[in-house]
């Protein structure tokens, strides 16, 4: 290896690649870029992270490309099957047309489930009815077991009865755990108590976020107010979007 000292240094002839103007170009975007996080570079659009392909399940993504009007935005889906074909979901251009329609969705689709707040509500105020009823019924069966002992051990019931009656209180004792224990679950999973009120103030919150977002990364805030994921499926006969609410 020659060491830097004993380099030898020529001007060539060759053409240049760039030109100065260019070179001072390409170092002042450079200068800018490392001043700017790489996820501030990269953008956040309204759906990024929102919107999922329902071919595969897979995350949908974004193309940009430049025309007399501006940017324009493309969705599309790039998985690649192990077969190693390609996703055939249709793409679809992302323009107002596209956001209008999916935000009279999300709103419309969110006023058609107020009605049925009330009655979700309504099913779980009933299984905490039915929880505190079968607790209290537990609580009863552990008391007559307790009772059929003292019953036993005073000699007022034979040892015969006393089984009999023991293994009716035990099956009847585990069938009222397992009621408990289903109805436990099934409040776990339906989540929090969840008002009209509650509902319509998010929906109030989306329409005022959106409405003074001034960048793609607030709309998608505004989004993600409301919004799990968007399950995207692009077919002849038109665009069929499911929104998936938190």
């Amino acid at each position: 290896m020659v060491d830097k000292e004993d380099w030898i240094k020529v001007k060539g002839d060759h053409e240049p690649v760039k030109t100065i103007e260019e070179h001072q170009q390409i170092v002042a975007r450079l200068a800018k870029n490392k001043l700017i996080p790489r996820k501030c570079r990269v953008g956040t659009l309204p759906l990024t992270g929102l919107l999922y392909c329902a071919k595969y399940g897979r995350r949908m993504q974004f193309k940009r490309r430049e025309n007399e009007n501006g940017t324009v935005w493309t969705t599309m889906c790039v998985y690649t099957y192990p077969d190693g074909t390609k996703c055939h979901q249709p793409g679809r251009k992302l323009d107002d047309t596209f956001y209008k329609a999916l935000n009279y969705h999300i709103v419309k689709l969110n006023e058609e489930t107020l009605a049925m707040v009330d009655e979700t509500n309504e099913q779980q105020r009933e299984l905490s009815e039915l929880l505190s009823v079968k607790e209290k019924e537990l609580v009863q069966t552990e008391q007559a077991m307790e009772r059929l002992f003292e019953l036993y051990e005073d000699g007022t019931i034979t040892k015969q009865r006393f089984s009999e009656r023991m293994a009716g209180h035990e099956k009847n004792k585990a069938a009222i755990e397992q009621e408990i224990e289903e109805c436990r679950l099934t409040l776990s999973n339906m989540g929090n108590d969840v008002t009209v009120e509650i509902v319509q103030q998010r929906i109030d919150e989306f329409k005022e976020l959106w409405q003074r977002a001034s960048s793609p990364s607030e709309q998608n805030r505004a989004y993600r107010l409301l919004i799990e994921k968007i399950v995207y499926d692009r077919e002849d006969n038109g665009l069929r979007l499911e929104v998936l609410y938190k």
